[in-house]
């Protein structure tokens, strides 16, 4: 039986979210009793549960749709998950938050164009047919020289 199932949290955390980046529009923000003390708890509109807001995660959010919590209900937050370390050294995900519309990472830079690509190879400019030609022809030869290594290598530690 699942540890989740058996007790059952009243908030989510990273666990629950995992590899998901779902984008919610925010509910409300209310204080809830967390064991002795108050925290604030973030609710979005379909979600079962609420996620406490910690100060991180506020700065965040406030970043996005301003410092008043009052003013963030049916705005639109991505909620994502990091891995961090505890004090205590174990490992856990962490939520986090992001706008709508951005990127989790940044763009992967761009391959350059056409015509300033060199062969590894030959050193030739990739531009030219020709050169793509060669280029292939050693990249096949160099292929075939490792995969003879390894057979020859095979067959030696079989013989003996």
């Amino acid at each position: 039986m699942n540890i989740s199932q058996l007790y059952p949290r009243r908030f989510a955390n990273g666990n629950d979210i995992g590899a998901a980046t779902p984008t919610l529009p925010i509910c409300k923000v209310t204080m809830e009793q967390v064991g002795p003390v108050r925290k604030p708890v973030i609710w979005f509109l379909g979600a079962r549960k609420g996620i406490i807001l910690h100060a991180t995660l506020a700065r965040q959010i406030a970043a996005i749709h301003g410092d008043d919590t009052d003013q963030w209900h049916g705005k639109r937050v991505t909620i994502h998950t990091v891995p961090v370390k505890r004090p205590d050294g174990t490992h856990a995900l962490s939520i986090r938050a992001r706008a709508e519309d951005a990127p989790s990472r940044p763009p992967l830079p761009t391959a350059p164009a056409i015509g300033t690509r060199r062969s590894a190879y030959t050193g030739e400019d990739l531009s030219d047919p020709a050169a793509r030609a060669r280029h292939l022809e050693a990249a096949k030869a160099e292929t075939r020289q490792a995969v003879a290594a390894i057979v020859n290598r095979r067959r030696q530690a079989a013989a003996s």
